[in-house]
């Protein structure tokens, strides 16, 4: 294996912008973004909305070309047709043709990663069936919610079961039924072995999910690492959830975790990062264009070279 195909994505010194016209200055998505992610693991993308996340999975599925800098994913371009067919992508927002039923699109679109017509079928009549839109497989996506859409979108991604998965904003628009499928199908995805990129403006969606975490403020990766050593670098308060006794006070309760967990009656069910305190480092880096000074910002790996 070559140092370029041990990791799901490397870029380099990625850059992309849009012309605005004549003697207008260039409008910049990305700047300098470097980011490695090994093969199996997933990266999650928090940043506000304008970020550049959105421009950074175009990059990667391929739909766009950077205006400088180097970007591989599995080993090779993603402009390349080979490199399509391994990469899944669901786009924030759906652009698929209104008049397809859905189980046609997904036929035509198993067609284009190379599937066979069987394997396509098959592979399309079980994701249907586990985002929950199997009674509407002959209904025009047209005619479809924007929830639907969102389930559509995530079975599209996972046809062909890619090498890498690329989300932007899955959660969004997603009902109760919705969220359990893709927590099923994202869990699949991993077990399988599956590279992904999470992206999200809600550090909830990421904490659970995400074995590495990389912040993108204008454009810039910001800070960034592995999941734990960000949360506990960057976090400045928790929420910490509590399972007590039948019949306890809740408001006692709550002044005894004030005062140490180690003397509470109580287990101890999970902890995470409040929204709060992310919205605040938002604030933060988006008042100080060159981020905060941290050793983790840059390359996102556990720290060693997958070819060692």
């Amino acid at each position: 294996m070559t140092a370029a195909a041990a990791w799901a994505l490397s870029a380099k010194g990625v850059t992309h912008f849009y012309s605005r016209g004549w003697l207008r200055p260039r409008s910049f998505a990305l700047r300098q973004v470097d980011l490695n992610l090994p093969i199996g693991q997933s990266l999650g993308l928090i940043g506000p909305n304008g970020s550049g996340k959105s421009t950074l999975l175009r990059l990667l599925a391929g739909i766009e070309a950077p205006s400088a800098g180097s970007l591989q994913v599995i080993g090779g371009s993603p402009l390349a047709q080979a490199m399509r067919e391994r990469v899944g992508y669901a786009a924030e927002e759906s652009h698929f043709p209104p008049e397809l039923r859905a189980n046609d699109a997904l036929d035509m679109l198993g067609a284009l990663k190379g599937m066979q017509r069987a394997q396509r079928r098959s592979r399309a009549q079980s994701l249907l069936d586990q985002v929950g839109l199997t009674q509407a497989a002959r209904q025009k996506l047209g005619g479809f919610s924007r929830g639907m859409l969102r389930r559509f979108a995530l079975a599209q991604a996972l046809l062909a079961e890619p090498d890498l998965l690329l989300l932007d904003e899955p959660t969004a628009g997603l009902d109760a039924l919705g969220q359990s499928a893709f927590e099923a199908l994202y869990d699949q995805a991993r077990r399988r072995g599956c590279s992904i990129v999470l992206c999200s403006h809600q550090a909830s969606d990421l904490v659970d999910r995400c074995d590495q975490i990389a912040v993108l403020c204008g454009g810039r990766i910001v800070a960034g690492g592995p999941r734990q050593d960000f949360w506990l670098a960057w976090a400045s308060s928790w929420e910490v959830e509590i399972q007590a006794d039948e019949g306890a006070r809740r408001s006692s309760q709550v002044a005894r975790v004030r005062a140490g967990l180690e003397a509470l009656d109580t287990k101890v069910l999970g902890t995470r990062p409040s929204q709060r305190a992310m919205a605040e480092l938002f604030r933060s880096w988006a008042t100080k264009p060159g981020g905060p000074a941290n050793s983790l910002r840059g390359e996102l790996h556990p720290g060693t070279d997958p070819e060692a």
